[in-house]
């Protein structure tokens, strides 16, 4: 491995734990929306512009109840719900149908 590139190895390491620092502590937070994870879920990545970093969406996903096995499932829904671009999570326009269609 190149000096390069465990720099950037390093520098992505960094970048992850100071995401992770200012995130706040769940065990602070209000009550969780047990009623339904995957609308919390979804919601949280639309207030968040429709896009959450990587360590946001599963800082969001661990708030709200949601394990990685029904995150992953987002993933793999047909049509997608949520989508990867880069570092980022992004909510499909079939993850916005699945929160519109929920408050018809």
């Amino acid at each position: 491995m190149t000096a390069d590139a465990w720099r950037e190895t390093v520098l992505g390491i960094i970048e992850q734990l100071t995401m992770m620092l200012e995130q706040p502590d769940p065990r602070h937070d209000g009550p969780r929306d047990t009623a339904d994870p995957v609308r919390a879920f979804l919601r949280r990545i639309a207030d968040g512009g429709g896009r959450l970093h990587k360590l946001e969406a599963h800082q969001a996903a661990r708030e709200v109840g949601l394990d990685r096995t029904s995150v992953a499932d987002l993933y793999k829904a047909h049509p997608p719900l949520i989508s990867t671009e880069g570092h980022d999570r992004v909510l499909t326009e079939a993850g916005r149908a699945h929160l519109t269609a929920d408050l018809a």
